[in-house]
């Protein structure tokens, strides 16, 4: 039975079970009425049968966990992508909130902050928010993710455009005798990554049968990086022989 307070409220410890080692499993609960305290000790032990763990952790406590279980197989760059997102733009916001409170609504207006900055930045974050609260569902930290069917606000379009042809003849004619030429070709004509094209070796490039085999690639910060191999493919076969026939 709950105690009632000096202040009106009713509290009391409610034991959900035991610990591994023996140790009970208790949650506070704290409410204005008797019937308040009924339905929210009805809501803890319908949670804790779910699965839910019931646990205190708060979004910064969690992002922390999160970045050293979930992404540990990701790239050393893609690592600092995430903490980045975490650090700059997620838990400023909401990193003292616990998990477990954090409604939809705050994370709309957490992106809504970001309305009309450029519509690449702010689907990286909702990105990162997104995998952040998906993954503290399959942690039981929380049942439901608010994060789900996030909305983006209204955004700055994107300035990227394809070049005119009047540009596309410009670049071509300059590629003819810049020492940049090959480069650049490849990368527009053939649909290569700069990383992929900076680890590209002669014995890639077959004339013959008209391939380009992509095969690895430079992971590249600041111009400088490491070569890390990939899954095969292939690039576009058609534009091989323009790409360097043109420079010759």
């Amino acid at each position: 039975m709950p105690n009632k307070g000096k202040d009106g409220t009713y509290r009391s410890a409610v034991v959900l079970g035991s610990n591994s080692d023996g140790k009970k499993i208790k949650k506070w609960i704290r409410a204005n009425t008797k019937r308040e305290y009924n339905d929210k000790v009805a809501e803890l032990k319908r949670q804790h049968k779910a699965g839910v763990s019931l646990t205190d952790v708060t979004v910064k406590e969690w992002a922390g966990t999160w970045v050293k279980t979930y992404k540990s197989n990701v790239s050393e760059r893609q690592q600092k992508h995430y903490k980045a997102k975490l650090n700059i733009n997620i838990l400023p916001a909401i990193g003292d909130m616990k998990v477990r409170d954090v409604r939809k609504s705050h994370l709309m207006e957490l992106l809504s902050s970001y309305k009309g900055r450029k519509e690449g930045t702010v689907k990286k974050i909702k990105i990162a928010v997104k995998q952040l609260f998906e993954d503290a569902c399959t942690e039981g930290i929380i049942e439901r993710n608010p994060a789900m069917k996030l909305a983006l606000p209204e955004l700055t379009q994107s300035p990227r455009r394809p070049l005119t042809d009047f540009e596309s003849a410009v670049v071509f004619e300059a590629a003819k005798d810049h020492r940049g030429g090959p480069f650049i070709l490849t990368k527009r004509l053939c649909g290569v990554r700069r990383g992929e094209c900076v680890a590209l070796l002669v014995s890639d490039v077959d004339f013959e049968r008209k391939r380009l085999n992509v095969n690895k690639a430079f992971d590249l910060e600041k111009n400088t990086g490491h070569e890390k191999i990939r899954k095969p493919r292939l690039a576009c076969a058609k534009s091989l022989y323009q790409t360097f026939s043109c420079l010759i």
